[in-house]
């Protein structure tokens, strides 16, 4: 088992550890006011576990939630756990420099416990983020209790080679190895909160593991939770937690009832045989007597059309007073607290729940004897070790034994603090505490809150802009995990058919996909742009293809700041009908835009945060589901206040100044990228073209053709051979599309010249139809690899069947590769969907 699954596998058993130790209401917040720290309110449901080892980083969500299903990794384990999120960003996370950016990449490519860091001495020769704790005198000369030496100078080695590739010094990449680590952390740390609808502020941190400790003071000053715990022994902490596991069962069973259906009686008579359940397996099988059962009542509700649930706690005598009443109150309350909006749609009640644990006994737990003096004395530092922070050398630091350490004691930063299993590291400006558990508890000292010292450095560097660039992700994964969650057009939670664009104030995209379409929209829009404002539209024609039929809705939200707009966020998301004549509104017998359905241009749909529900209502009357369609936009609206706070975040966090600096830099990194590999292709044109039989009416065949010609630093594509566009609905307005694996930009747009005919099949004029547009989509992404094959023949891909992203059709034969399309190095993808950033469509899905 790997440490992130037993990470995983152990969070409740850390938080009843963690009960043990006093982290919760009943001890430490008696001992805050004791001591006299940070004011923090401590309870079940307001504490973040942070755990780092050599393999990767676990986040469990806070400790309260529960999910029955969790994924770690690509693997879905169907069983009851906290809820933990990985990533690639531990000890043995490699950082490189791709020659084509030239920027600093930390993760998630692992070093594996074989060879491992450079600095464990077993063959490894690529830098990590052990490597560069080491470097900068983070870890002690020797581990675990002295018996494991590290090779520093093959650290340095290391990490020396990135700094040449960076054209920086040792320490300064060793920093930014660290920074970028650390910002990885600090992502999956907001998905976990703020996803959840907690405010990582109001939290504290407790920080076990390994390596956990290292990082904990620097992750503490990115979210601002304080004060930082790291429990005693914080590398065994799940071994402590199995020790006092205490006995739980929990039974469930669905009911899946629309609750304007059904009644509380049955409700109640549900939780009744649960409850009996569970009392009968403690007592019989546990030993536990009912009288000395705690029990817990829960409901997973969502909205009617809603596939993720959203478990609640009930109150059963609540319930039985106030009827059903009862569970829309506190559903609304946690859809708004975790999603910020609700909906007037009826609520489906999918399981009922009974909990049963056995309450916790009162262990006898070894205090530590309080100090005479908050000054330990110099006798228990092991030794001194030269620290570095911000590119200085801090000497004489001491390294602490914390064996050693007694209640009150107070260590001042920069030092280290070192036990058998883990090492805390504490900053300059930082102190550490610790209580009478022997917890260490790291807070700012007072110059440090009134100094207010910003967490970014105050110059632009690669290391700043790459800190900027893993922001703008995580805000990005935030918004598609939101959408996935909340939405209830299966092609949006199920196939995830929604892409998003973050852009800068002139509309340059900054993350995303789908191509820049608000520098034309600021150019067409006559109206005001306020605070508050929300845009809709799904017209193809007013975005120049950045959505491609009616069934894409895309909301537009411009964020400021003081009234200075400091970026745009959008969101788009296939709704499953938008009226016409068809159900599902793809009609291939369409002929124009007036029969597929409701078109929205570019509106307004609220100003200044105020919804114009008068308009809405009219849109939602002209689609079969209005409910899916009104969840749908909702969700959309959110995903943009996420980004758009996240944006806020930046833009405070940098100041005016850097934020802005970080976005022309990133615009400009992404312009030299192009240009680098535009710069090593030849001459000469190269040609492709590609066909489709027909366009479902029985005329065709239809053809599609491209050049590409490189022009000085510019790439040329002229799609002038293009057939005249259809007067079917296989007509498909191009955009430009992205890698989405990649935090690509609009800053390499000057370097290519697109000529695409108008009146073309890639070009059409309005009224034509668009409807079935997936069919030329798929087929563009042939004729773009014929052209950029034919300059990089290992890329080149056999022909793919370029039709529906739904269907694949592959099979086995003596005489071609399995899969399709076909590689030189391998077959190709079996049962793949064609577009990048969405899944694959369950067989389950496809025959309903």
């Amino acid at each position: 088992m790997s440490c992130n699954e037993e990470g995983a596998r152990g969070g409740l058993k850390i938080y009843i550890f963690l009960e043990v130790m006093g982290v919760t209401e009943g001890g430490f917040k008696e001992r805050n006011k004791e001591l006299e720290l940070l004011p923090v309110l401590w309870s079940a449901s307001s504490q973040a576990l942070f755990e780092s080892s050599f393999s990767g980083s676990s986040v469990p969500r806070p400790i309260s939630y529960i999910r029955h299903e969790m994924k770690i990794g690509d693997l879905v384990v169907k069983a009851s756990s906290i809820d933990v999120r990985t990533v690639g960003a531990g000890g043995g996370s490699i950082a490189r420099v791709p020659e084509v950016t030239k920027a600093l990449r930390v993760g998630p490519e692992s070093a594996g416990s074989v060879p491992g860091p450079a600095c464990y001495g077993h063959g490894g020769t690529r830098a990590t983020v052990s490597d560069a704790n080491a470097v900068l005198g983070y870890l002690p000369a020797n581990l675990l209790g002295g018996a494991f030496a590290l090779d520093l100078n093959n650290a340095k080695r290391a990490v020396q080679q990135v700094a040449h590739d960076l054209g920086f010094g040792l320490y300064e990449t060793a920093e930014g190895i660290l920074k970028l680590s650390n910002e990885t952390m600090y992502g999956a740390l907001r998905l976990v909160s703020v996803e959840r609808g907690y405010d990582p502020r109001d939290f504290s941190l407790v920080a076990f593991g390994g390596a956990g400790p290292l990082h904990a003071n620097a992750l503490g000053k990115l979210i601002g939770a304080w004060p930082v715990i790291v429990p005693p022994s914080p590398g065994v902490l799940c071994a402590f937690g199995d020790a006092t596991t205490l006995l739980r069962y929990q039974s469930g069973r669905a009911f899946t009832m629309v609750l304007g259906k059904t009644s509380v009686e049955e409700v109640v008579e549900g939780f009744a045989a649960l409850l009996a359940e569970v009392k009968q397996v403690m007592r019989d099988d546990q030993g536990v007597a009912e009288g000395h059962q705690r029990h817990t009542f829960q409901a997973d509700l969502r909205f009617c059309g809603q596939a993720n649930n959203v478990p609640v706690n009930v109150d059963l005598d609540v319930l039985k007073a106030d009827g059903l009443s009862h569970l829309r109150r506190i559903f609304d309350a946690e859809h708004v607290r975790l999603f910020t909006y609700s909906l007037a749609v009826d609520l489906e009640i999918v399981n009922l729940r009974v909990i049963a644990e056995e309450p916790r006994a009162d262990l006898a737990v070894k205090r530590l004897k309080e100090a005479k003096s908050s000054d330990p004395p110099s006798s228990l530092a092991q030794s001194t070790s030269t620290l570095v922070f911000a590119g200085k050398e801090h000497g004489g630091c001491p390294v602490w034994d914390r064996s050693g350490l007694l209640a009150g004691h107070v260590l001042h930063g920069p030092c280290l603090i070192s036990e058998m299993d883990s090492n805390t590291l504490i900053h300059p400006g930082y102190q550490a505490q610790i209580d009478d558990l022997g917890n260490i508890l790291i807070g700012e000292t007072d110059k440090m809150k009134v100094s207010g010292i910003p967490d970014s450095s105050q110059t632009l560097d690669i290391v700043t802009v790459d800190i900027f660039e893993n922001a703008l992700r995580n805000a990005r994964s935030e918004m598609d995990a939101l959408m996935t969650r909340k939405t209830m057009s299966p092609a949006i939670r199920e196939q995830q058919d929604e892409f998003n664009v973050t852009a800068e104030p002139g509309g340059k995209m900054l993350v995303g996909q789908f191509g820049s379409f608000i520098g034309d929209f600021l150019d067409n829009w006559k109206g005001s742009i306020e605070p508050g404002d929300i845009f809709l539209t799904n017209d193809p024609y007013s975005v120049a293809g950045a959505v491609s039929h009616h069934n894409d809705w895309l909301i537009l939200t411009p964020i400021f700041v003081d009234d200075k707009l400091i970026a745009w966020t959008s969101n788009f998301g296939h709704m499953t009908d938008v009226g016409e004549s068809v159900p599902g509104s793809l009609p291939c017998a369409a002929n124009s835009v007036f029969e597929e359905g409701i078109q929205i241009p570019v509106t307004k749909i609220a100003s200044r945060g105020v919804w114009n529900d008068d308009l809405m209502e009219v849109i939602y009357r002209n689609v079969r589901l209005p409910e899916w369609n009104k969840g749908d936009v909702r969700a959309l609206v959110a995903a943009c206040d996420i980004a758009g706070r996240r944006m806020t975040e930046l833009y405070i966090r940098f100041g005016h100044a850097m934020y802005f600096a970080a976005i022309d830099e990133l615009l400009q990194r992404n312009r030299r990228a192009i240009a680098s590999i535009i710069s090593s292709m030849p001459e000469e044109p190269a040609s492709f073209e590609d066909w489709i039989d027909d366009d479902g009416q029985g005329v065709g065949p239809w053809k599609i053709a491209c050049t590409m010609t490189k022009r000085g630093e510019k790439l040329h594509f002229d799609f002038s051979k293009t057939d005249p566009q259809s007067p079917s609905s296989i007509n498909f307005y191009l955009s430009i599309a992205i890698d989405t694996n990649v935090v690509a930009n609009d800053g390499f747009h000057d370097l290519l010249d697109v000529t695409v005919p108008e009146g073309t099949l890639l070009h059409p004029i309005r009224p034509a139809a668009l409807s079935c547009r997936t069919h030329f989509l798929g087929r563009l992404l042939d004729v773009l690899s014929g052209l950029l094959g034919q300059r990089a023949p290992q890329f080149m891909t056999a022909a793919g069947f370029s039709d529906s992203p739904h269907f694949m059709y592959s099979g086995k034969s003596i005489h071609r590769s399995d899969g399709i399309p076909a590689r030189p190095i391998g077959d190709g993808p079996d049962g793949h969907c064609l577009w990048p950033a969405m899944k694959a469509i369950p067989n389950e899905f496809l025959e309903l």
